[in-house]
């Protein structure tokens, strides 16, 4: 049965340095997915044009900040399209910080009720102990979702969503994560087969000083944590919201394999594939491709 996904992130990188890859892998087994970003005016989280203004090369007047953006929306669309996603939603709000408004939490529920979810996808709520927009984020999805299951006079019919699954960005955390959010993920997806799109998606974001070798790095260094133990190459953590329910014990064909074969077998799983992707050049400038 094909699902219905959500992905409700804070910034435009989210939707691919951490979660690319499972996104890619469900739109390739027939899952509709839907990727929503929050979409800010006010101040750009575009490192490049914060150093222009800075080095006084740009006025940081409301054209300059409106012309960036469209940019940027630009080119999350292309990124997106890279990963097989097509619908990309922008939900925008005022104000130079993203909190968790009424009418922000009303959007993202019609939101809900118009895509009907099996599963969204977000930010922990607790995330640098509800300091970033990452964390507000996932207060702002969690809550919404709450207000999707009653009664609206809204003229769409109310809507549960099966499971929300949090993402674990490792290496992304500070000493507020140690005592609220967990970082390590009780569900991982191996997309190891993703991972060229994945690359590719990433550093569709120039604004951030990411290209082709830096998206390889950040993936390989990510990406590739998070699967060590599970003996895949590549990985994306996840923690689910609520508990899942099963008639009996289950355990994952991956995890299967695992018990049946040898501890080589398992780690001849564990290879280096982002740095060699074509583009993709070593710090000695030598290019290798993916064959």
């Amino acid at each position: 049965m094909a699902l219905n996904l959500l992905a409700v992130v804070a910034h435009p990188a989210d939707a691919f340095d951490m979660i690319g890859g499972t996104l890619a892998s469900h739109v390739e087994r027939g899952d509709r997915v839907v990727v929503a970003i929050t979409n800010n005016g006010d101040t750009l989280n575009d490192a490049r044009l914060a150093d222009e203004i800075r080095a006084g090369r740009v006025k940081p007047d409301p054209a300059t900040l409106q012309a960036d953006a469209q940019k940027i929306t630009q080119t999350v669309v292309e990124a997106c399209e890279i990963l097989g996603v097509t619908d990309v939603r922008l939900l925008n709000y005022s104000g130079e910080w993203l909190t968790v408004t009424p009418e922000l939490r009303s959007e993202v529920a019609t939101l809900i009720q118009q895509v009907q979810p099996h599963m969204v996808i977000t930010h922990h709520p607790m995330e640098e102990g509800c300091a970033t927009e990452h964390g507000a984020c996932g207060r702002l999805v969690i809550e919404a979702a709450t207000v999707a299951e009653g009664a609206r006079a809204n003229g769409l019919p109310p809507h549960h969503v099966g499971q929300t699954y949090f993402f674990c960005p490792n290496g992304q955390t500070t000493w507020l994560d140690a005592v609220t959010a967990p970082r390590y993920g009780i569900v991982m997806i191996d997309v190891t087969r993703q991972v060229e799109r994945k690359v590719r998606a990433y550093a569709k974001l120039a604004s951030q000083y990411i290209d082709l070798r830096k998206a390889a790095k950040i993936t390989e260094a990510v990406s590739g944590l998070a699967a060590v133990h599970a003996r895949v190459a590549y990985a994306e953590a996840f923690i689910p919201n609520r508990p899942e329910v099963y008639p009996t014990l289950p355990i994952s064909d991956h995890n299967k394999r695992l018990s049946e074969g040898s501890w080589k077998l398992g780690m001849d799983q564990v290879q280096l594939l982002a740095p060699y992707l074509d583009g993709v050049q070593r710090a000695g400038g030598d290019p290798h491709s993916s064959g």
